[in-house]
Formats: C-alpha cells, structure tokens, sequence
C-alpha cells in the first residue's frame, strides 16, 4: 500500500507541476501580447505623427518647385533684356531719349506741354 500513495503522491504532484507550468506559459503569452500591442501602438503613433509630417514636406517640396519653376522663367527673360541692354543699338536709343543726344548735324525742337495735350 505504501507503494501506492507514493504513486499517488507523484502523479498528484506532477499534474499540479504541470498545471503550474501551464500557468506560466499562459502568463508568458499574455506579457507578449500586451508588449507586442504595446509595439504596434507606438509604431501607429509615430506613422501618424512622422507621416502627416512627410506630407507637409511633400506639399511644401511642391511649392518649392512651383516657385523655383518661375523664378527660372524669370532669369532667362532678365538675361535676353540683358542682351538686348547691352547692344549699341539699344544704348544709341536711350542715349538720345533720356540724355536728348544728337548725331551731328541733327535739330532738336522742343515743344512745351499745355494742359490741354496732358489731359
């Protein structure tokens, strides 16, 4: 008989060896879980968070071009009013308007504005 308690014994502490280990192991995937949610939730924190910026970037980088697209545009007609600036014939043309130059052998008449020729 003594042989069969300690059976007993044994078989009573190895199902409650198990149901322990079963118990942590359930214990075990309850903490992964909750750090795995934990995980996902500041990845979806920082998406939100980093991707509305990246957006604003991506707006921003499009106004950029826009502008440097225009500001292009701007540079080539400065540079062929530029040439044209810098040719004789231009500079022969403002000469004699703003300075009132003359070839030799030219007559300036001058006449004087009435208010009438204003309006």
């Amino acid at each position: 008989m003594a042989r069969r308690f300690r059976k007993r014994d044994k078989s009573i502490r190895s199902e409650g060896l198990a149901a322990r280990i079963a118990e942590k192991k359930a214990a075990e995937r309850k903490k992964r879980r909750k750090l795995i949610a934990a995980v996902a939730i500041m990845v979806l924190v920082f998406g939100v968070l980093y991707g509305g910026n990246i957006v604003k970037l991506k707006i921003q980088n499009a106004k950029l071009k826009k502008q440097q697209e225009a500001l292009l545009k701007e540079r080539d007609e400065v540079k062929k009013k530029l040439e044209k600036v810098n040719s004789k014939d231009f500079i022969k043309e403002e000469a004699r308007r703003q300075l009132r130059l003359l070839n030799p052998g030219e007559i300036m008449f001058l006449f004087e504005e009435t208010e009438e020729d204003a309006s």
